[in-house]
C-alpha cells in the first residue's frame, strides 16, 4: 500500500472548482474555475492519511500519516511516520531521479525519473483537466476553521483508468482551493480511505526539501535495475496471462496500473476480498501474481518514460502489425511490443509510421 501511494502507485492530482455561491453557480462552471486555481498553483502542502483493511475503526489493519509537499512544475516529498523503526521519506524532483529513503533503518534506494504518467491515486493532476459534472452536492460544512462547499465524483469519470471509488473534495469557499479530499476505493478486495487535509497553498517551500542526496551514514540498498530483456519478458508475460483470464483482450486504457489490474484478474477468476488460504495455493492465484509482476513492471515503464505509449484501447491480440506498447530507450530509440507480444527496438521514424503520425 506504501509503495502504491508513494508513486508507485504517484504526481499528483488538481482539484476542482467551487465559488463562494455554489448554489448561484452552474457545477459544471464551478469545477471549471477550481481546476483552473489548481493549476495556477505554485506549491502546497497537506497531512495525507491512508487507512486500510479496517477504515474508520480505532484499530486499522493499515494507517499511514504522511507529510506531503508539491513544488511546481511537479517537484514532491513525502514525510510518511508509519510508527516505531517505519518512518520514511521519499522525494522526486521534477524530470531528474528521486530517493526512497529508509530511516528506521538508516537505508535509501535511489529512485528512477517520473518523466512519464503519474498514478493519479493522490488525486490531483486529473482533476486539474476535469470539465464534468459532480455526482452529488454535499452542501456546506466547516473543516479546520474554514467554511467548505463539498461534492462526491466517481473517480472513474476523472480517471477510467483508475480504482473504482468516490472521491469526496470538500473546497473552501473563500479561496476557492481544496480544504479536504476523500478517496474511498478497495485495496486487493480490503476497503481502504485515502484523505488529504490541512492544506496549505501557494506557500514558500525551500528547494532544499527536493533534494535527493542521501543522508549521510545511510547504506545504499538501491537494487539492481531490470535489463531490457527482463522488462520485456515480464511485460509479455504479464500481458499475456491477461489476455487469457479475460477472454482475449488486453487491459483497455491508456494507463496500465499493477494494481488496478491485479484485483481485475483476481475477481476474474473469483476471487473477491482477501483470498482465502486455498485460493492462495491455486495455479490461477499464481498467475495473477505473476502478472501482477509484469503489470507492474508496465505501468513503470508509463510512470518513468516521457514518451512511452501503450494503446490497449485500440490494439489487440490480432493487430499483429500494431504498436501495443512502445517506450523510448537511450540514444533514441523505442522498444516496441505488438499486438501479437512480439518485440522489436525501432527508430522513431518507424514508431511514428506504424502508428499513423
Amino acid at each position: 500500500m506504501r509503495q502504491r501511494i508513494a508513486f508507485g502507485s504517484i504526481a499528483v492530482a488538481a482539484m476542482l472548482a467551487v465559488v463562494v455561491l455554489w448554489g448561484a453557480t452552474k457545477p459544471t462552471s464551478a469545477i471549471a474555475e477550481m481546476a483552473e486555481n489548481i493549476r495556477r498553483a505554485k506549491s502546497w502542502k497537506a497531512t495525507m492519511i491512508c487507512e486500510s483493511g479496517r477504515p474508520q475503526e480505532p484499530t486499522p489493519a493499515l494507517k499511514l500519516t504522511s507529510t506531503f509537499y508539491w513544488l511546481s512544475p511537479g517537484s514532491i516529498r513525502m514525510d510518511t511516520d508509519g510508527g516505531p523503526g517505519k518512518t520514511g521519506t521519499e522525494i522526486y524532483p521534477r524530470d531528474t531521479h528521486g530517493i526512497d529513503i529508509d530511516h528506521g533503518n538508516k537505508k535509501f534506494r535511489r529512485q528512477s525519473s517520473r518523466g512519464g504518467e503519474i498514478p493519479p491515486l493522490i488525486i490531483l493532476d486529473k482533476l486539474g483537466a476535469y470539465s464534468g459534472q459532480a455526482d452529488r452536492d454535499l452542501g456546506q460544512r466547516e473543516i479546520d476553521g474554514k467554511i467548505a462547499h463539498g461534492f462526491s465524483i466517481a473517480m472513474h469519470k476523472i480517471d477510467p483508468d483508475t480504482q473504482s471509488g468516490q472521491a469526496e473534495i470538500w473546497i473552501d469557499t473563500k479561496s476557492n482551493l481544496p480544504a479536504l479530499l476523500r478517496y474511498e476505493f478497495k485495496d486487493a478486495g480490503q476497503p481502504a480511505i485515502l484523505t488529504f487535509r490541512d492544506f496549505q497553498w501557494n506557500i514558500d517551500l525551500d528547494l532544499k526539501l527536493f533534494d535527493p542526496t542521501p543522508p549521510v551514514g545511510y547504506a545504499d540498498a538501491t537494487p539492481e535495475p531490470p535489463t531490457l530483456a527482463e522488462q520485456v519478458a515480464r511485460i509479455t508475460k504479464g500481458l499475456e496471462i491477461y489476455r487469457e483470464l479475460s477472454g482475449g483482450h488486453y487491459p483497455r486504457g491508456k494507463i496500465v496500473y499493477g494494481d488496478v489490474t491485479r484485483d481485475e484478474m483476481f475477481a476474474m477468476i473469483g476471487i473477491q476480498g482477501k483470498p482465502t488460504s486455498e485460493q492462495m495455493q491455486s495455479e490461477k492465484y499464481g498467475m495473477v501474481m505473476q502478472a501482477g509482476l509484469g503489470l507492474g513492471t508496465l505501468n513503470g515503464v508509463l510512470r518513468d518514460n516521457s514518451d512511452a505509449a501503450y494503446h490497449g484501447k485500440t490494439v489487440g491480440p490480432k493487430d499483429a502489425e500494431r504498436i501495443l506498447l512502445r517506450w523510448k530507450l537511450e540514444g533514441g530509440r523505442y522498444q516496441v511490443i505488438y499486438g501479437d507480444l512480439r518485440d522489436e527496438i525501432l527508430p522513431l521514424e518507424q514508431v511514428r509510421t506504424l502508428e499513423g503520425k
